[in-house]
């Protein structure tokens, strides 16, 4: 007997053994934690206005930077600001809008690194080659003379061609290779590595790192168009009343009357239900630089208040040696982020250490983000690339859609009738201190950070954000005749979408739920054929 009991303590005993890691893989202190980085479609614009279309023949005008980009910041000494980092390291304090005085703000760091070495050193070799590349101008001056003596034996018609090039007006351009060797021509000496940096900085790419503009990083934070509609009373409150009548309130924004609601559709109707007098808190940046720390102040000096908990001497001012000692202390969020230009697949983004202060929230298979909450406030971090780059863009967006992404499962941006069924079990997932409504500090709007390889973060932040937590069912495509009359394309016949009498309807709606699903037309199918045989 005692034989046994000790075979079972031991095999109680093995079993806790075995489950301990699983739990510990759970626990939101297990740290390093890695994610895949996005990657988006190379054809995508990185400007949200193409080039006008030229002449045959007829170079592009040349634009600086600042022209190309107009999303980023940019400025003479901003710029030399932004390409003076080292070691790959970024500092930043994250300041959400209504922050407590007494919380202060989130001091985060990343380290991005381009096929393993620090982002900064990349600038440097690409300014290392094209100092290399004009260190012989008058060689190079030379052999186009050489090139022009040519040319002059040729025949008439190339002789004037070449005449009519010559007197054409000269071109601005922005190719570093092209400034490079324009520089070491007319000064008849080569570059230095410093010179062909600066030529980069403020003629051709920009800064190695280009931080997204204040009003970018606002533009939708004011903006919840789910919460609005669903408000009926104006009252700032989503009611339990409200919550059960979410389906038909949201029915109630489908203009085209398709019986699905798309966002646009939701948008537009919350646009309506604005108040016209509503005022909005004063605009401030998101990310603040720790070397931009007194300039930021001085520009929106109401932030003084929300920094005074790492103001050391309390007068509201930063001097040099407390912006340095900022960059010291540990940070409360570290990540480290590694972009593979050969194999973006590769790329990854890496949550080294956060504070107690801020809680991980649960990752599901495939995530892409890393996501942690400081209070109500939920900050998501992510990385994406598209082409291969020695920049790398930093941004952050107070995302105004709180709501909606949670309430479509496939992110799709449409919520069919199948869908708005569930929306009351959707929104009790926001209902934070449970008392069956939801209030607007219970469905803040998120704040997403986005590091990119190359000008990528705006494009991946002007996107709605989609949902890692909720993995929808796969879609089954259903028979030819099922696909000519879902008119919707959202996978089921409804009663107006299907044109035989009520008894065939109800015959083909197996389950009484009052849409007939794909899979239920399937089975009709398989029926059919059964009993023909």
């Amino acid at each position: 007997m005692k034989l046994i009991c000790d075979r079972k303590c031991c095999r109680w005993i093995g079993a806790i053994v075995l489950l301990m890691p699983i739990v510990a893989a759970q626990a939101s202190d297990l740290l390093p934690l890695s994610v895949s980085a996005k990657t988006l479609d190379a054809t995508s614009p990185s400007s949200p206005s193409p080039m006008p279309q030229m002449a045959r023949n007829e170079p592009p005008p040349a634009t600086l930077p600042s022209e190309r980009l107009p999303q980023y910041q940019f400025g003479y000494k901003h710029s030399d600001e932004l390409s003076t980092m080292t070691d790959g390291r970024v500092r930043f304090l994250l300041v959400p809008p209504g922050l407590e005085a007494s919380t202060g703000p989130v001091q985060v760091q990343i380290t991005v690194k381009i096929d393993g070495e620090p982002f900064s050193i990349a600038r440097q070799k690409v300014a290392k080659q094209l100092s290399e590349g004009s260190a012989n101008p008058v060689a190079q001056r030379e052999a186009d003379d050489v090139e022009n003596v040519e040319d002059e034996s040729t025949d008439a018609d190339v002789l004037q061609a070449s005449t009519a090039s010559q007197s054409a007006s000269y071109q601005l351009t922005t190719d570093a290779q092209e400034l490079a060797r324009r520089y070491a021509a007319a000064t008849g000496e080569p570059l230095e590595t410093e010179e062909a940096s600066w030529l980069l900085t403020h003629w051709a790419e920009g800064p190695s790192l280009l931080l997204l503009q204040p009003y970018f990083q606002q533009f939708r934070a004011d903006e919840r168009p789910a919460f609005r509609v669903l408000d009926r009373d104006r009252d700032g409150v989503i009611s339990a009343a409200e919550i059960k009548a979410a389906s038909v309130n949201l029915e109630k924004c489908d203009a085209d009357r398709n019986e699905v609601v798309d966002v646009l559709e939701i948008s537009d109707a919350a646009k309506k239900a604005m108040d016209a007098t509503e005022r909005t808190q004063p605009k401030a940046p998101l990310i603040i630089l720790v070397q931009n720390l007194s300039k930021t102040l001085e520009s929106h000096p109401f932030l003084r208040e929300s920094l005074i908990t790492i103001d050391q001497n309390g007068d509201g001012q930063f001097q040099q040696d407390e912006i340095e000692r900022l960059r010291d202390v540990r940070a409360d969020i570290e990540l480290e982020i590694e972009f593979s230009t050969e194999d973006p697949d590769e790329s990854k983004l890496t949550l080294i250490s956060h504070s107690d202060r801020l809680d991980l929230k649960e990752l599901t298979p495939g995530a892409k983000s890393v996501q942690l909450s400081l209070d109500a406030n939920v900050i998501e971090f992510a990385a994406v690339q598209r082409s291969s780059s020695q920049q790398i863009s930093l941004g952050a967006v107070m995302d105004g859609y709180p709501l909606l992404p949670s309430l479509d499962p496939n992110d799709d941006g449409r919520l069919t009738i199948r869908e708005r069924r569930e929306l009351p079990t959707r929104l009790g997932r926001f209902d934070l201190d449970g008392d069956g409504a939801l209030t607007a500090p219970e469905v803040l709007p998120p704040i997403r950070v986005c590091v990119g390889l190359g000008p990528t973060a705006h494009l991946e932040l002007a996107k709605i954000r989609t949902t890692s937590n909720i993995v929808s069912e796969k879609s089954i495509e259903g028979p030819d005749w099922f696909v000519r009359m879902d008119r919707n394309a959202d996978n089921d016949l409804s009663r107006s979408e299907f044109p035989g009498t009520d008894d065939q309807f109800t015959n083909l709606d197996s389950d009484d739920d009052q849409l007939i699903s794909a899979a239920e037309a399937i089975e009709f199918e398989n029926q059919a054929t059964s009993s023909d045989k």
